[in-house]
């Protein structure tokens, strides 16, 4: 990396939402303490400081109401949690009823999503620094902390009060980072050096970020009231390039040929290389419009980006005046197929710089209020979980068994002042899934241990009072900026920072260094082994997960049923059966990565699932290139039975999913269809592609029928 972009990916890092939120919380957190240390008042400090950490950790990029609701919640618990701590403490039996029993309810939270498990973490921490802090007044320690929650509560509301599409605009960037992302992992495919396994690993990978990047896009934006306004142009402008995106996803993802094919038969014409030139370039283009969005600067229409793709684009003009009439017809699709995404880029710029509503879309928008699921908080949702066979009542078991096991470590045995850290590394590391939680442990070890380490090299260094303290705030800056991207450099950071107090606190007595890594070890250890207890194994999911994915790509073939019988495709059902199939093929993929963490003998076959995988991607590919390359008047019988063919070959897979035993398949014929199909016009090319869809579901037949 030259030093150019460094400093440009070091200023971009400083401009983003991530490192302004870390500043925001880290100012809220440090003001009021600084002031009341400087006024004599250390424990009043602390308990300020605690509530507006604690509050922090609760707080998730939302609406207003979303945001609201969850500090409110927060504050009761928040007021709860010291008092009962506080009275168990009389009794070490008492204590550890109140830490099971905390854990495990706090815990069952996360069945209200995400937002309601930052609430249970930060409370189940908020316990343990109770059981450490022991403050001789707890009413007035309580009602301190709750103020520095208010507080800390009160900047983020009028925060998002006054710039209300931040958070927005953040997901929106990074969505389109992710989607630059996937655009340059098509280029291989290109690439004859490059076998086409390793391209589809490449892009299961990128489908599943852009996937997680889109579904939170859309649950920022659609719920924020203003943007949703439709006399509010700058949220509508957002709307429209969300959206744009997506369909810039589904433009690239339906540039799908039989890539084996296309290889050999343009192999010597010099198309390739520059195929790969130009959609490398575009992507480029794309993360540049991404960067500009994340660190709050309006894109730029670069001139020499121009020239490059418009040299490229006459060059490839050219090879195809050359070529027989046969290449040319495949050379011209795929001329075009790059053209479109390049002009959709552009115009997604367009909006960006002009706020204009002019990006290439239906005039018949979706009802956008049916593509977020609105979270409801009933009694009967958390009845539905109070059961053994629920992930998340496993979890909360297993992680309230972790927690008395720790405890009564720490009761039995001596392990110092600071032995409450082996309750927060486990509280901080378990996960409901076994590969988070042995992710997360790893984690936790690395970086502890470089923390240490950079700890003790900055105490044999700096000796001065003022330059630790000063330091130690970065630090804290530093894990705040890191906590949600990059969990091993922020334990780093947050490690290095308690060294760095507890130095001063101690009067540089270094035995809490053997301290940390003692009782960071013991967690890791408590909670990789509590892993096994209740344990939810990834591949017993994997049954339904291969079911849902057939069943989603069923209800979007249903929709190209509709389009090759004539009629006209409601954009709604449409633009939602295609967020389903997104949403599942990505699903498929964490859950195949998750399973590979996981014990061997609890894994399926890998290569089979890798090949259904691929199987999957190329199925969604090819249906998603009739909605872009065909019109809504095409009728077509043979192509309409011959997609008819195709569900009833995913339906004789599901068949056979849910009844192994029974091996009844039907097995299709497709007359006159080679490997290499050869196409001379648009109907031959589109011919071509439905027997190519129907082929990838014969496939699915095959491997289904054999067992896999």
């Amino acid at each position: 990396m030259d030093l150019r972009k460094f400093k440009n990916l070091v200023a971009n890092f400083f401009a983003q939402e991530q490192f302004s939120d870390a500043l925001r919380v880290t100012i809220s957190t440090l003001l009021p303490v600084s002031i009341l240390f400087y006024n004599g008042l250390p424990q009043i400090a602390i308990a300020v400081g605690l509530g507006a950490m604690s509050m922090s950790f609760t707080d998730a990029p939302g609406t207003i109401s979303e945001k609201l609701r969850s500090f409110v919640v927060s504050l009761v618990l928040f007021a709860v949690i010291p008092l009962v701590v506080s009275i168990s403490l009389i009794s070490p039996w008492i204590t550890a009823a109140v830490i099971v029993s905390f854990t495990f309810l706090l815990s069952l939270l996360n069945i209200y999503g995400n937002r309601f498990s930052f609430i249970s973490t930060s409370s189940i921490i908020l316990m343990i620094f109770m059981l450490g802090l022991r403050p001789a007044n707890v009413f007035s320690f309580t009602s301190f902390l709750l103020a520095g929650g208010v507080w800390y509560a009160l900047i983020s509301l009028i925060q998002a009060r006054l710039w209300p599409f931040r958070s927005a605009q953040h997901a929106i960037g990074e969505c389109m980072r992710a989607t630059a992302n996937f655009v340059d992992a098509k280029a291989p495919f290109y690439d004859p050096a490059i076998a086409i396994k390793d391209c589809y690993d490449a892009i299961i990978i990128r489908h599943a970020q852009v996937s997680e990047k889109q579904e939170h896009m859309r649950n920022i934006l659609l719920k924020n009231d203003v943007a949703m306004r439709s006399k509010n142009r700058r949220g509508q402008s957002y709307l429209k390039v969300a959206s744009g995106i997506i369909d810039l996803y589904e433009q690239i993802t339906a540039i799908h040929y039989d890539y084996e094919w296309v290889r050999e038969t343009l192999r010597a014409t010099g198309a390739l290389e520059l195929t790969v030139l130009m959609i490398r370039l575009t992507a480029q283009d794309l993360n540049a419009v991404s960067e500009n969005l994340l660190s709050n600067k309006p894109p730029r229409q670069s001139l020499s980006f121009l020239n490059k793709m418009e040299q490229m684009q006459i060059q490839l003009h050219h090879i195809i005046d050359k070529e027989s009439e046969i290449n040319q017809e495949i050379l011209k699709r795929l001329k075009l197929n790059i053209n479109e995404v390049f002009v959709q880029v552009q115009n997604i710029k367009t909006v960006l710089l002009s706020r204009e509503l002019e990006m290439n879309d239906s005039d018949i928008q979706p009802e956008y209020k049916r593509f977020f699921s609105r979270q409801e908080f009933s009694l009967q949702q958390l009845n539905a979980h109070l059961n053994i066979h629920s992930p998340i009542f496993r979890f909360s078991l297993r992680l309230a068994i972790a927690c008395l096991f720790a405890f009564g470590i720490t009761f039995i045995f001596p392990l110092g002042n600071y032995s409450y850290w082996i309750l927060l590394t486990i509280v901080v590391i378990m996960k409901p899934g076994f590969s988070l939680t042995k992710t997360r442990n790893m984690q936790r070890l690395k970086g502890t241990l470089v923390g240490i380490a950079a700890g003790l090299i900055l105490l044999a260094v700096v000796k001065i009072f003022v330059l630790q303290l000063g330091l130690s705030m970065i630090f804290l800056l530093g894990f705040f900026a890191f906590n949600k991207s990059n969990y091993t450099v922020s334990v780093v950071f947050i490690t290095t920072m308690v060294i760095l107090l507890l130095d001063i606190q101690s009067n540089h007595h270094t035995m809490f260094i053997y301290e940390r890594i003692l009782d960071t070890v013991i967690g890791c250890v408590i909670a990789l082994s509590a892993s096994y207890v209740f344990p939810v194994w990834e591949a017993n999911k994997i049954h339904n997960i291969i079911k849902e994915v057939l069943e989603v790509n069923i209800e979007y073939l249903e929709n190209l049923i509709y389009r090759f019988s004539g009629q006209k495709i409601n954009a709604t059902a449409y633009k939602l059966s295609r967020k389903n199939v997104f949403i599942k093929l990505a699903n498929l993929s964490t859950a195949i990565q998750n399973m590979l963490l996981e014990p061997q003998k609890r894994r399926y076959e890998v290569y089979d699932l890798n090949h259904f995988q691929m199987l999957v991607h190329q199925l969604y590919g090819t249906i998603a290139s009739f909605f872009i390359t065909t019109t809504e008047s095409l009728h077509d019988e043979d192509q309409l039975s011959l997609a008819k063919q195709a569900i009833a070959n995913l339906n004789d897979c599901i068949h056979t999913l849910n009844h192994p035993n029974k091996n009844n398949l039907t097995d299709t014929n497709i007359a006159g269809m080679p490997s290499a199909m050869l196409y001379t016009s648009e109907h031959d090319f589109s011919n071509h592609q439905v027997k190519l869809l129907l082929n990838i579901t014969v496939e699915l037949q095959k491997q289904f029928k054999a067992g896999r």
